[in-house]
């Protein structure tokens, strides 16, 4: 049930946006260590592993970049939500000086 209030943590706020970023990283680190060592096997491959490799490989690399967008956006909304309910916090303590 709803009571009508919004609770705001900033620092939860912004421990978001940090997970949000060292996850990404993580995530590009662990691809960028699969391509280097699919890298080194590529000249030992021929025939339809490689292809089908060749194939996945260009399937998980669009679907990386639109999840590291979508994280990148998500981290940026957080971020100027947490702004603007400070700054919504601010004026509010101005009115009642």
């Amino acid at each position: 049930m709803s009571t009508g209030e919004i609770k705001v943590n900033y620092s939860s706020m912004e421990a978001l946006r940090g997970g949000l970023r060292q996850q990404s990283a993580e995530i590009q680190t662990q691809l960028d260590d699969l391509e280097a060592t699919a890298n080194q096997l590529w000249g030992n491959w021929d025939g339809d592993a490689k292809e089908a490799f060749a194939q996945a490989k260009a399937r998980w690399s669009a679907s990386m970049a639109q999840m590291h967008e979508i994280l990148g956006d998500t981290e940026a909304k957080v971020g100027a939500s947490a702004m603007q309910y400070a700054d919504t916090d601010r004026a509010n303590a101005q009115r009642m000086l």
